[in-house]
């Protein structure tokens, strides 16, 4: 490798190619010049190569220029050989470049015969620029496109912020597309919250059965069918009912694509029709792509074209969405121009007027026959907007095919990108429903009045702090004051001392929420500082959020009811001292009767036990020597003294009954009445008598004298029943006409006729034979005496042979 170096850049032997030109210094000269000039030349195109391919790293086949670069710096070495070897004979230095620059040559010729047929199909720079002027044509107008659709899309928008209902778009399944501010800010929701997901979603804080009739919808509707339904909703002011619809969008196949849900409150059919004046929510889709700045590469030109197309769709579609929008709303949508000249008007029109929509485009209302003076309250308003670009609102009467109707119209402004108002949007509805509701409310406020004004009592309406805020003339009258005088003053002015503290912790507990009313009786001290007792029923008004708004008063003057009373205590205390002395002659009537019983008891039965036992010891001794008619004699004499003996004991009975003292206590009337029963089958086992007894019948009163009621009952029952095959006795509870309990005994037994009832309960009063049925007929008397002890009473109901029903209260 050295002795190749030594070579390569040896000179001995040669001379300079100085003397080929006899060292002639303007032929030398001229040749370095000239080979200098060349290599700077070179050196410099290889530059300017090199750096074209750098900064167009895009440019096809760049390989060949940095091919040619490094032919043509091997050129230029050359030149420089050339004046190198004027002086210095280094002549194998000079033949290597040169062999290296013939062989980079000869690869550039090689490789440049093959590019040359791909070049020539590359596109020249004429065919390039036509491309590229129509593909600027074509972006140019897919930007006029995309202009006319955000103007569509910004007159959807305006119409759909501005609607007065509930409205939105669906998925045929119910999934949530779009859903209108109107209706999200009803229920208190974001559109983020429900866009995406089902229609009835529980997002929505509605009552299930009022999703569940929206679900329904859905299902009919995504089959085809308009569907139109009415539900309700709870509120803090009461039920709110809503108008619903539901109406599919089919596509050319008619298949549905979308549903568009509409509502709209009709609470009394008409307060609803004020919620839907606020704007339609902003479509959430939006077209926001970019144009890309055009480039020389055809397949990003072909992307942005693709891109475009799509976005064309796109807004296509919301346009027929926002059209199929608009042509179903019940509210008629118009725009005008500057010229107030219809420029569209929706379908409505038609339902209101009769007259097709496309009569109106192109046509001023005066121009459609509109009263001039409607005409002019349109145009003066129309100017205002025009002027002002804000939206104004405009109510007026128009005669339809259906009558006279009021309508509201809402014009809003529309703008052009340059701040320039070039048409207002109007959307009117109708408002003859709430005209008619606005009338029906000041008649009622006009009764009120009349009502507060003439009413029999005070009504006042007081602050808070006790003013008095509105008051009628019966409260004036009853304190004296003037209606001007009083609502400079509080209640607490007039409130007597001695009350004021009772009215205030009263107060005081309606303003904690404890209660909310109250009443008692106080007095006012009147403007003339005289007394006077009222009646006071307080309570609170508070409004939706649950705040204090103010207190009613309703003010009764009692002052006559209240001397009443006085004068009332005052009979009472002479009634309590009369009744006391009449009580202490009822007491010593009492020791003189119980006495006077004694006597009977002991006095009588003496003499009736003689006369029996003698009977009874003349029939056992002296049978035989009696005839039939004496023995009949002795047995009629023996059952007189009996009978005697049962009246005795009967009246000691009743006596005791009304002075015994009595004892109140929880009695089991059932478990009494069970063992009266027992009693009766073991008196008569023979008798095949059906006892139904209802359990768990339970009174307040004496144990022992509810015990003599049952007892009285049911022998009569069992007694009256005696001549029955199949008899049948009952004791239970029922409620009467005053929805007090009372107890009866029932039976199938002889019964009796009703028109001898007030007969029943007398002492000794009988409605059948002692041959038919025995008796003394002092029990019934016995069981009204103890039933009046307890503060009830006692009646039957009978039919003769169809046994009879007794009931007592107690």
């Amino acid at each position: 490798m050295p002795d190749f170096l030594r070579t390569l850049l040896a000179s001995a032997g040669f001379i300079p190619h100085g003397h080929c030109y006899l060292w002639k210094p303007d032929l030398v000269w001229l040749h370095v010049s000239s080979d200098a000039l060349i290599a700077l030349a070179y050196y410099s195109i290889s530059f300017m190569l090199v750096y074209f391919v750098y900064k167009r790293r895009d440019v096809p086949f760049n390989w060949i220029f940095l091919l040619f670069g490094s032919f043509i710096i091997a050129c230029g070495t050359t030149h420089l050989m050339e004046i190198w070897t004027l002086w210095h004979p280094t002549y194998w230095l000079a033949g290597w470049i040169k062999a290296f620059t013939a062989i980079v040559s000869l690869g550039t010729a090689v490789l440049l015969s093959e590019l040359i047929p791909k070049a020539l199909v590359l596109p020249s720079p004429a065919e390039l620029e036509a491309v590229n002027l129509a593909l600027r044509n074509e972006i140019l107008e897919r930007q006029q496109v995309e202009e006319a659709l955000r103007e569509s899309e910004r007159r959807f928008r305006a119409i759909f912020n501005q609607t007065f209902q509930f409205i939105g778009l669906l998925k045929p399944d119910g999934t949530v597309l779009e859903i209108n501010q109107t209706a999200l800010e009803f229920v208190g929701i974001k559109a983020a919250d429900i866009v995406g997901r089902p229609f009835w979603d529980e997002v929505w804080n509605l009552p299930t059965e009022f999703l569940n009739q929206w679900k329904a919808a859905i299902t009919e509707a995504a089959n085809g069918n308009f569907v139109r339904f009415e539900g309700n909703l709870p509120t803090p002011q009461g039920t709110m009912f809503v108008d619903a619809s539901l109406k599919p969008v089919k596509d050319e196949t008619g298949q549905v694509v979308l549903l568009i849900p509409e509502g709209r409150e009709i609470t009394e059919r008409k307060r609803a029709e004020e919620a839907l004046q606020r704007a339609y929510e902003q479509l959430e889709i939006r077209v926001r792509e970019r144009t890309a700045e055009l480039t020389t590469i055809n397949a990003s030109l072909e992307a942005e074209i693709a891109e475009r197309k799509q976005a064309q769709a796109a807004l296509h579609q919301r346009e027929q969405e926002l059209k199929a929008l608009i042509e179903n709303t019940p509210d008629i949508i118009s725009r005008f121009d500057r010229d107030l000249r219809h420029t569209y008007v929706n379908s409505a029109i038609e339902l209101a007027t009769g007259v097709p929509p496309e009569v109106f485009i192109g046509k001023t209302n005066r121009e459609l026959g509109m009263s001039e003076d409607l005409v002019s309250q349109w145009e003066r308003v129309f100017r205002q907007v025009f002027e002002t670009g804000q939206e104004n609102v405009v109510e007026f009467q128009f005669p339809t095919p259906n009558g006279l109707k009021y309508y509201q119209s809402r014009l809003v402004a529309e703008f052009t990108e340059d701040g320039l108002i070039n048409s207002v949007l109007g959307i009117s509805r109708d408002i003859t429903g709430l005209k008619q509701v606005e009338e029906a409310l000041r008649n009622s406020e006009q009764r009120f009045r009349a009502t507060f004004n003439q009413a029999a009592v005070g009504i006042a309406e007081v602050e808070r702090n006790g003013q008095w805020r509105l008051v009628n003339q019966k409260l004036c009258d009853i304190t004296g004051y003037t209606r001007e005088e009083l609502l400079e003053r509080t209640f607490q002015d007039i409130t007597h001392p001695d009350d004021l503290n009772t009215d205030l912790e009263n107060v005081g507990r309606m303003l904690a929420g404890e209660i909310s009313t109250y009443s008692m009786e106080k007095r006012y001290i009147r403007k003339d500082t005289s007394p006077v007792w009222i009646n006071l029923t307080g309570s609170v008004v508070r409004n939706c959020a649950g705040e204090l708004r103010y207190f009613i008063a309703i003010v009764e003057d009692i002052s006559d009811r209240k001397r009443f009373q006085q004068e009332i205590t005052q009979l009472n205390q002479d009634l309590e001292r009369r009744v006391v002395e009449r009580t202490a002659q009822l007491e010593a009537a009492n020791r003189e009767l119980e006495a006077f019983s004694y006597s009977v008891s002991h006095d009588l039965r003496a003499p009736l036990r003689s006369v029996d036992g003698f009977s009874q010891a003349l029939l056992e001794r002296y049978a035989d020597t009696l005839d039939e008619k004496g023995k009949h004699y002795l047995h009629r004499i023996r059952a007189g003294s009996q009978r005697m003996g049962e009246l005795i004991d009967d009246l000691l009975e009743l006596s005791r009954v009304t002075r015994t003292e009595m004892r109140t206590t929880e009695v089991d009337l059932s478990a009494i009445a069970s063992e009266i029963v027992i009693e009766l089958r073991q008196s008569q086992p023979e008798r095949p008598v059906e006892v139904a007894i209802a359990p768990g019948i339970v009174a307040q009163g004496d144990a022992r004298l509810l015990r003599i009621i049952l007892e009285n009952l049911l022998h009569n029952a069992w007694k009256f029943t005696s001549n029955r095959s199949y008899a049948c006795i009952e004791f239970g509870i029922t409620l009467k006409i005053d929805s007090q309990p009372a107890y009866f005994v029932r039976d199938n037994g002889a019964g009796f006729d009703m028109a001898y009832a007030n007969k029943l309960f007398g002492a000794f009063q009988r409605l059948h034979s002692m041959t038919e049925f025995p008796g003394t007929g002092i029990g019934l008397a016995t069981v009204q005496r103890i039933v009046h002890r307890h503060g009830g009473r006692v009646w039957a109901e009978s039919a003769v042979e169809q046994g009879a029903t007794f009931y007592f209260t107690l």
